[in-house]
């Protein structure tokens, strides 16, 4: 297995995108080829990667990228880019690494293994911390979108009559005061499983307003409490990432590309780790 790529902030290679694509001021991305005919981008957070009717209107990575192909801007001929569709779906409360098919025969066998479960999907998010759960849990509820008896909402449920099958494996990374690290590792991530799964097992994730009521994290947490302490929001959103994407399969010639979070929400990921 080749060592994997890291893309962050000293990754030379990046895609920019120019006001107003995804915001009002500049953005650039960075990205890798690794793997023939696809590359990996890292999203911030508060994107969306594709179009989805949950997120109507939202700043849309792929339709960016597609935006400045028909414009025939140089970097993405650079990449080899002749087209652009997302591999796996990145909603705006998570940050984390994007796969986006940039060919035809690329975007044929990158889908295919994706619905093949061939790829290998690993989140890191924080939880309040609880001694009543083991250090790794196991959940395969099948997801659904929840549907009122009038209208559908944004939101999915467990369903064992019409849900689609799935499965995350948690495991505890770490413990800092009243928090817990954990990661969730999954073949195909659907919308929002990582947070549903995660509070069907018992896990509070702190700003998730979706699936759970749980006040969203401050860095008083970390850095001490009272007048002394830093009690500003580190997110408004669930903190999840999408750290690590691999394939399972060495044949697929996927290198495997991992996206550490940095800057101020970083101070956070740093904090466990001392």
């Amino acid at each position: 297995m080749p060592d994997p790529i890291t893309l962050d902030s000293q990754t030379e290679l990046k895609i920019g995108f120019p006001p107003p694509l995804l915001g009002s001021e500049p953005v650039r991305l960075p990205v890798a080829q690794p793997g023939e005919g696809v590359v990996a981008l890292t999203l911030p957070g508060g994107v969306v990667s594709d179009a989805h009717p949950f997120y109507p209107g939202a700043l849309n990575v792929v339709a960016s990228l597609q935006a400045q192909l028909r414009a025939e801007k140089p970097e993405l001929a650079r990449l080899g880019m002749e087209a652009a569709l997302g591999v796996n779906f990145i909603e705006p409360e998570v940050s984390g690494l994007l796969l986006v098919g940039i060919t035809r025969p690329g975007i044929e066998k990158w889908r295919n293994a994706f619905g093949s479960s061939q790829l290998s999907f690993t989140y890191e998010f924080v939880a309040l911390a609880s001694d009543d759960l083991g250090d790794e849990i196991v959940c395969d509820l099948p997801v659904a979108r929840h549907k009122a008896r009038h209208k559908s909402e944004s939101r999915m449920l467990i369903s064992h009559k019409t849900g689609k099958k799935c499965r995350t494996e948690f495991r505890r990374l770490a413990r800092q005061g009243r928090y817990d690290l954990w990661s969730a590792t999954t073949a195909m991530p659907r919308v929002h499983q990582i947070r549903l799964h995660a509070m069907e097992v018992g896990l509070s994730i702190p700003g998730e307003c979706c699936y759970g009521k749980t006040p969203a994290l401050t860095w008083s947490a970390f850095e001490g409490k009272g007048k002394h302490g830093d009690t500003s929001v580190v997110e408004e959103r669930p903190l999840v990432h999408l750290a690590r994407v691999e394939a399972t399969l060495e044949s697929l010639g996927l290198t495997p590309v991992v996206a550490p979070l940095e800057g101020r929400i970083g101070r956070l990921w740093s904090a466990f780790s001392r």
